[in-house]
Order: structure tokens, then sequence, then C-alpha cells
């Protein structure tokens, strides 16, 4: 379904372009594109805030396997 729908996007896109290039031009398209882009930013930025407000109290991340002393015995070890 997000497969179809990302192809139907991209083909309404497509002509979307074509038209507002033949009526504003090239110049001005870059304009609106600059401005979506910006849009995008500011999303991007609001939700790494949302996400950090989101999440609990700071706890101290567990130590990666690999900088263990017993990281790659574990590893070499399991059963996957």
């Amino acid at each position: 379904m997000i497969a179809v729908g990302g192809t139907l996007a991209t083909a309404l896109a497509g002509l979307a372009v074509i038209a507002l290039t033949q009526l504003i031009g090239v110049k001005n398209l870059l304009w609106i594109v600059a401005l979506a882009m910006l849009i995008c930013i500011a999303c991007v930025a609001m939700l790494a805030r949302w996400q950090r407000a989101a999440l609990p109290a700071a706890q101290p991340a567990p130590a990666p396997l690999a900088h263990s002393p017993s990281g790659p015995q574990t590893i070499m070890h399991s059963p996957g």
C-alpha cells in the first residue's frame, strides 16, 4: 500500500512540476523547492525536540558487547 502511494505521488508530482515550471518558470520554482526544504528541516527539528521530551529520564546505556572484556567471547559463543 505504501509503495503504491509513493508511486502515485511521484507520478503526480512529476506532472505538477511540469505544469508549475511552465506557469511560473524555473527560477521561481527553485524558490518554492527551497522553501519546502526549510519546512522539512523545521519539521525534523520539531520531531527531534518532541522525541527528546518523550524519552524517560536519562539512564546509563549498557556498554556495547564489543567494548566489554567478555564481549567477543559472548558473541562467538552465542547460538546465532
